[in-house]
């Protein structure tokens, strides 16, 4: 599941062309950051965690944050998500919860987790987040950029007084909540992706590297020591059975780590950019010079020198289904991302994630991406031998 800025515009006041992409039309155009999941895309307005047709663009329904506890003053949406399963959605409140003094009890504020079935409007699971170590609700901040675990786990990582730490917090029963300390460093831990019953987490402090843990229990499954870590990498992606990871910061880290044991296929990272084709097996190197490399092995398979990446004012826009999506200074091209060669021209859109029945994409006329209805988009010019 990821988080993405969707254009907050209302397509219905201009003209639609065959293959128009739908752009989602959020009612409150400052709160526009979307989440999506196998079937869904909702976000978060006043009243609740609204979801949206994909074939429309138009609200279904909102499902409202629980009220929280007995006897509290007042309550805040800490963080929320989504978890499609296979007969319903399932959506997940953070609350940051205040309670008034009591005669001679202080103010306090407590952070509850609670699971509400869109299905059914009910709260299956609700819970207290319990402090522990240096998180103090209280004094806790948690990132936007949760990582889910399906099977019934929540990750987040936590800035505080004290630096980053990791909390896991069980959505479903039956599982453990858990959470790495912060050691007093603002580089601390950093929760990166989930996959496969595992969380890949970096620690750019003392025993620094990349860890897998156990989503449900916080189990260190494996640890990859990285040498000259400064900070935490730029970008994973979830390939296959590995994780995928891209830094262009200090650090020398692996490019491409089974998810399971932590065993290394290709020992270097790639600088530049975050290219991982979703639906095939090349990474591209979006700087100069431009390198794209196989999957998981890191075999480098082609490259465009810096001069002349720099000459065309080459740079990379996206890649899908083994098609590498550019643009130079007058033109747009498409590239065959195995061989780097010329294939197509005039792009319009591409896909970032095919679903059922539509299609989230880029597209050259929007900031952020689109929705598209159905299961094609526009296909580039093809380029003649």
């Amino acid at each position: 599941m990821a988080a993405l800025t969707l254009v907050a515009c209302d397509s219905s006041s201009t003209p639609r062309l065959p293959h128009d992409p739908l752009v989602i039309r959020p009612t409150i155009t400052d709160t526009s950051r979307y989440l999506f999941d196998t079937r869904s895309i909702a976000r978060r307005g006043s009243d609740g965690v609204m979801f949206v047709d994909p074939a429309t663009g138009d609200a279904t329904d909102t499902v409202p944050p629980p009220p929280g506890p007995p006897g509290q003053a007042d309550t805040d949406v800490a963080a929320w998500f989504i978890v499609d399963t296979a007969d319903d959605t399932y959506v997940g409140f953070v609350l940051e919860v205040s309670y008034p003094q009591d005669g001679l009890i202080p103010p306090s504020t407590e952070m509850w987790i609670y699971t509400v079935s869109r299905r059914t409007g009910a709260t299956v699971y609700e819970r207290r987040i319990e402090p522990s170590g240096t998180f103090d609700p209280a004094e806790s901040y948690l990132d936007d950029d949760v990582v889910v675990d399906r099977a019934g786990t929540a990750v987040f990582t936590v800035d505080g007084d004290l630096g980053q730490g990791i909390l896991a917090v069980p959505f479903l029963p039956g599982r453990t909540a858990w959470y790495r300390d912060a050691d007093g460093s603002n580089g601390g831990w950093q929760a990166l992706a989930v996959a496969n019953g595992v969380v890949l987490v970096s620690k750019a402090t003392s025993d620094e590297g990349l860890y897998g843990v156990e989503a449900a229990t916080g189990t260190t499954l494996w640890h990859l020591p990285v040498d000259d870590v400064r900070s935490h990498p730029d970008c994973v992606v979830v390939h296959g059975d590995h994780f995928v990871v891209l830094s262009d910061t200090f650090g020398d880290f692996p490019l491409t780590v089974t998810i399971r044991d932590g065993a290394v296929s290709a020992a270097q990272t790639v600088d530049d950019g975050c290219a991982v084709d979703p639906a095939g097996n090349t990474i591209v190197s979006t700087g100069a010079p431009m390198i794209a490399y196989n999957l998981p092995d890191g075999r480098e398979l082609w490259s465009l020198p810096k001069d002349q990446v720099r000459g065309l004012g080459l740079k990379v826009v996206g890649i899908y289904g083994g098609l590498l999506y550019v643009k130079t200074d007058t033109e747009r091209l498409v590239l065959d991302a195995r061989t780097g060669q010329e294939v197509g021209t005039d792009w319009v859109a591409f896909p970032l994630e095919v679903h059922d029945g539509w299609i989230l994409a880029h597209h050259i006329s929007y900031s952020g991406p689109v929705i598209y209805p159905g299961t094609e988009l526009p296909a580039p010019k093809t380029t003649t031998a």
